[in-house]
């Protein structure tokens, strides 16, 4: 049986550097950028607002989503985002169930 896999972006401003990962467990992975215990990009430029996720039927999928979205320019991600989440609000908060700070966040 096939896992469902997770495409995702987490950036910390409209100008500031993109990252795009896959998990299957997308709370907990976004949850692991926010206290920045994952080594790299991420980390090094304190990227964890989640601005856009995407879920795909298998993690051999999201992988290869994550693959084609990494290697288009900048411009187009931008389009990506915009187009389901055009306030860059931090979409974290609508994956943990928290009502209480569910507050719409725009960059």
């Amino acid at each position: 049986m096939k896992q469902q896999g997770y495409v995702y972006i987490v950036s910390n401003q409209t100008s500031g550097p993109l990252y795009v990962g896959v998990t299957r467990t997308l709370a907990n992975r976004i949850a692991q950028h926010r206290a920045y215990k994952v080594i790299g990009l991420s980390k090094k430029y304190r990227l964890s607002r989640l601005v856009f996720f995407e879920p795909c039927d298998s993690i051999d999928r999201a992988v290869w989503r994550a693959r084609q979205i990494s290697y288009w320019k900048r411009d187009r991600k931008l389009v990506l985002i915009k187009e389901t989440n055009p306030h860059w609000n931090d979409l974290y908060y609508r994956l943990s169930g928290n009502q209480a700070e569910l507050v719409e966040q725009t960059i």
